[in-house]
């Protein structure tokens, strides 16, 4: 479901700004809008809005989180095949494929190249044709935020799921915490959940 902002906006433009798929749209000092179509529910706008006047898909009133604490992807470079669509999809250019260690090295894979540049909006994950990105995010209680590609009937808020760790291994219950359509052109839904473990 789309994300909504309210008449708190000030029209900072902070939002529109960070957009991944440019959703949002509005004049400075004047209240903007978010495009319901286009919208991909990644939560980046209402983790930069200052006055908490943008709602999540359920209502619920977005918190402004310092950048440093927004999701970023990892990549299992094992399951990784190096086929650069993440890097062609990310509008803000923060992914590349790594460099090879020697001439001929086929042992290459998606990376991400510019943390700083990351809105942590999970279209690399959507996207992946190969599953190999997650995004990850610590959160405050020593728990984890996973954001995992999901195919199939999208869980409820709150049901448990079942994700294998990045790294591999048993598969680790998981309580969803969002479900995330698929978008267009995207590979599958996602799907964010809280994990002890990554």
């Amino acid at each position: 479901m789309a994300y909504f902002i309210t008449e708190s906006c000030i029209g900072c433009t902070a939002c529109s700004r960070v957009c991944p798929v440019d959703a949002i749209a509005g004049a400075a000092r004047q209240r903007h809008t978010i495009n319901v179509r286009r919208c991909v529910s990644c939560g980046t706008c209402g983790s930069v809005c200052p006055k908490q006047a943008i709602l999540d898909g359920h209502g619920k009133t977005c918190h402004a989180v310092p950048r440093a604490k927004w999701p970023k992807p990892k990549v299992n470079p094992v399951l990784c095949s190096a086929c650069g669509i993440c890097t062609v999809q990310c509008r803000f250019d923060c992914m590349r494929i790594s460099d090879p260690a020697f001439r001929g090295d086929i042992h290459v894979h998606a990376e991400l190249s510019d943390p700083a540049k990351c809105v942590g909006c999970g279209g690399c994950v959507a996207i992946c044709p190969e599953t190999a990105i997650r995004l990850l995010k610590n959160r405050s209680d020593g728990t984890y935020e996973i954001t995992v590609p999901f195919c199939g009937e999208l869980p409820e808020l709150d049901d448990e799921i079942l994700i294998r760790p990045l790294s591999g291994g048993e598969e680790k219950p998981c309580r969803v915490i969002q479900a995330i359509p698929r978008r267009p052109r995207a590979f599958s839904a996602l799907v964010r959940a809280v994990s002890d473990t990554i």
